[in-house]
């Protein structure tokens, strides 16, 4: 499920904006999605290089979004059945069942309002499709707060399911998408 839709997202409201490429995350990708990460923090979790590393390597997709060649986006998501210890994920396996969980997504600062986030997103229905994947899953910060990202999950038709608060304190919204109406 790691193949990436090649086509770009619709039109930038900006004319003069480059459309971004969206294609598997590779080894080269790290040091570009650890300053990403960072730059997202607290919204998604802070790793390291090994952590990142090894979570783009076991998850069930990880794509980047490039414009010009450089990685301004990345996204990492688990299967339901897939090896993965993260607590949002864990909360949605007790609640769910063929779910695609996006634990990470993240998006530099100057590249957000072009479609890039949606663009990764639509990318994974095929995919889940393929897989028999019912619903898409992710995790929203409540505390500390992160309205941009719940205005953004509501439009492309999320709702929240639960909430988990996090080892690290975090008050997380579980939201979920039916894909079962996209067939």
């Amino acid at each position: 499920m790691t193949s990436a839709r090649p086509n770009p997202p619709g039109p930038d409201p900006r004319p003069d904006s480059p459309v971004p490429t969206l294609r598997p995350f590779r080894a080269e990708d790290l040091e570009a999605a650890l300053a990403l990460n960072a730059e997202s923090a607290p919204h998604v979790a802070r790793l390291d290089a090994g952590e990142l590393l090894a979570y783009a390597e076991s998850a069930t997709v990880a794509l980047v979004a490039t414009i010009h060649e450089a990685v301004t986006a990345y996204l990492v998501a688990f299967a339901w059945d897939a090896p993965c210890d993260g607590e949002e994920f864990q909360a949605a396996r007790l609640w769910l069942d063929h779910f695609l969980h996006i634990d990470q997504v993240a998006v530099a600062g100057s590249a957000r309002g072009r479609g890039i986030g949606s663009a990764l997103y639509d990318a994974l229905v095929p995919g889940c499709r393929a897989r028999g994947v019912t619903a898409l899953t992710c995790g929203v910060n409540l505390d500390p707060p992160n309205p941009g990202s719940l205005r953004f999950h509501t439009r492309l038709g999320f709702a929240e399911i639960g909430r988990v608060t996090t080892r690290d304190g975090n008050l997380v919204a579980l939201l979920r998408k039916d894909l079962t109406g996209d067939r």
